[in-house]
């Protein structure tokens, strides 16, 4: 018997060589997949050319039509386990103190380079409550509340609050071990770290140097199919603050002077929404009713993101927000607070950015707000 044929013989006979054979097989089949993932090896030299894989389950852009069904499923498995994590860090979100923040990018590397592939990992037994406490201390501070303000008597009283405090990357690494029932060790974190970089090279490819664009302009584009689909809503556009917007425009839609950003890149002429400055936490309206097809928590383009569809390829994109208070799927009506101003993302202050699309096509908001 050939040494070649002994090698065969070992493989099938055993799962980890069929589960190889499989690999083979997915590489001649669709080079752009990250199938070394599979054996745990993420390479520099892969990740370069497996960017769709990456930007399929970052940024939920489709992948190749080509690719086998199991690693269409484990796509899509990872996918819907970061849409819980994305929720539970806009939970966590309303316990940070200012100036603190979750970096959601390097969260989810974490568990994109530890689980995906693992055919054990179902979304569904997640618990994405659970893995982002471990993302943070809960410490508890006492605060005074002023009951009636408008009286002379003193009629303050102390409450306790919690307060989450992110922890360091060698403590969520720890604490990630453990909870994902793995071993990250330096080997590990490399992986981790080159996940993480190359998923920060896409958004920078994508985005280059205009604020408002990049991964949200490729998300949208990749629900407008299915928004076609649905009948519009109706109704005309109202205001997404509850007293008016003309006078909080601060940038116009389309053409503008570039503007020089806090990482000192410089933004190019065109702009693909329009911006209206606010103080941090204002309310912030849907401008029509429609379902949320997509909650970000980002720290490049538009940061802290959220997308209503309206039906008709009529989309709402709500960018640089404090805080997302609506989840995927929920139903909103017009009127009714989404979120609040901040400045997370590429941002120079606290503003929103808002950004519409009307039959499919990039459009001036202030062309149908009321």
């Amino acid at each position: 018997m050939s040494a070649a044929l002994k090698i065969f013989l070992s493989l099938i006979t055993s799962n980890k060589g069929r589960k190889i054979i499989g690999i083979i097989l997915c590489i001649l089949i669709s080079p752009l997949l990250v199938v070394s993932m599979f054996l745990g090896g993420l390479s520099s030299g892969a990740l370069e050319h497996n960017k769709a894989t990456i930007n399929a389950v970052f940024n939920d852009l489709p992948i190749s039509e080509n690719a086998p069904q199991e690693f269409k499923n484990q796509v899509d498995e990872m996918i819907i386990a970061f849409q819980k994590v994305d929720n539970e860090i806009g939970e966590m979100t309303k316990k940070l103190e200012d100036g603190n923040s979750l970096d959601d990018q390097y969260i989810k590397s974490i568990l994109f380079a530890e689980k995906f592939g693992d055919e054990n990992f179902k979304a569904s037994t997640f618990n994405a409550k659970e893995y982002i406490k471990q993302t943070v201390n809960i410490e508890e501070r006492e605060i005074i509340i002023e009951d009636n303000p408008s009286t002379e008597e003193d009629e303050s009283s102390v409450t306790t609050i919690e307060v989450a405090i992110p922890v360091d990357r060698k403590t969520l690494h720890d604490r990630s071990s453990s909870f994902l029932s793995v071993t990250i060790d330096s080997k590990e974190e490399e992986k981790i770290l080159q996940v993480y970089t190359l998923l920060g090279n896409i958004i920078e490819d994508e985005s280059g140097k205009l604020e408002g664009g990049g991964s949200a302009d490729a998300l949208v584009k990749s629900l407008l199919p299915e928004s076609m689909k649905k009948e519009f809503i109706g109704g005309s556009y109202g205001s997404p603050f509850k007293d008016g917007w003309r006078d909080k425009v601060t940038s116009e839609f389309g053409r503008r002077d570039p503007i020089t950003l806090p990482d000192g890149t410089v933004t190019s002429v065109g702009h693909s929404g329009m911006d209206l400055g606010a103080p941090h936490g204002t309310p912030v309206l849907a401008i029509n009713d429609g379902e949320v097809v997509a909650v970000k928590h980002t720290s490049v383009g538009l940061g802290i993101y959220c997308i209503v569809d309206h039906g008709g390829g009529n989309i709402s994109v709500y960018g640089h927000n404090s805080r997302i208070l609506v989840s995927v799927g929920d139903r909103v009506v017009k009127g009714q607070t989404i979120a609040e101003v901040g400045k997370s993302g590429y941002a120079t202050g606290n503003h929103l950015h808002l950004q519409l699309y009307l039959n499919g096509n990039l459009s001036n908001p202030r062309s149908v707000l009321e």
